[in-house]
């Protein structure tokens, strides 16, 4: 799903008060308005810094009341500063808390960023359900995906992103940082295990599965060629013989 689509239809409704405040409704918070047209309005009401600040993803630390991510709450005042000067769009990751916790906290960070934003844009929150909701307290942990590739049992990978999808997105997690779709075949690579492994079509077939179940009902995205895009380089080069590793 395209990364503006969700964001404009996390928009819709919260964006109304403030409109309603000016007497009008703009094309973009209007939930009826096709998706194509928001997004052209949207953009359009953009300043150069807004749209920069749209494309900025920080960690849970710069915002947190300890300046870590050892505590998940957050400092209003430090959100607050970050979205009305920088205008932030994208904030991710955290520790496993219960589920409750975890939605208050993305309550009160919307509530901030709605807030604070000139156009009431919402925040897109990301987080690394990997294998499971392994950032929420009591969340369902699956194997990695090597070891769901070693089934061949494409099922598994769709029950995987439908179960993500059903306990995270309700928190207001819409931003999943998986599968993580290279085709491993490095073994010196440290994070193989986060693959399907070396077969191609394995790869393909599990993590399309895991794409449609996560993005069923269009409220939650995941990123699985953003995250082959930057890691392929490291998981995939031609070193089936000794691997060369860094000697400095």
């Amino acid at each position: 799903m395209n990364l503006f689509r969700c964001l404009l239809l996390c928009c819709a409704g919260v964006v109304l008060a403030t409109a309603a405040v000016r007497g009008d409704t703009p094309v973009y918070g209007d939930p009826s308005a096709p998706v194509e047209a928001r997004v052209q309005d949207l953009l359009r009401r953009m300043t150069l810094d807004e749209k920069i600040g749209q494309m900025t993803q920080l960690n849970f630390s710069t915002y947190s009341s300890d300046g870590t991510e050892n505590k998940v709450d957050v400092d209003p005042e430090k959100l607050a500063r970050l979205i009305r000067e920088y205008h932030v769009g994208s904030l991710l990751n955290g520790r496993a808390v219960p589920p409750k916790q975890w939605y208050q906290v993305l309550k009160t960070v919307q509530e901030i960023a709605i807030r604070e934003s000139r156009l009431g844009i919402p925040i897109i929150y990301g987080i690394d359900h990997v294998h499971g909701t392994s950032y929420i307290l009591g969340g369902t942990v699956f194997p990695h995906n090597l070891n769901i590739a070693c089934t061949f049992d494409d099922a598994f990978a769709a029950q995987e992103g439908h179960t993500t999808m059903l306990e995270a997105e309700d928190l207001g997690q819409s931003w999943n940082f998986s599968p993580v779709l290279d085709v491993g075949v490095n073994p010196s690579w440290s994070r193989l295990y986060e693959t399907f492994g070396e077969e191609p079509l394995v790869a393909a077939r599990m993590g399309s599965l895991y794409v449609k179940a996560l993005q069923a009902d269009g409220r939650m995205a995941a990123t699985a060629w953003a995250r082959c895009a930057r890691s392929c380089g490291r998981a995939c080069p031609d070193s089936r013989a000794a691997p060369q590793l860094p000697t400095s």
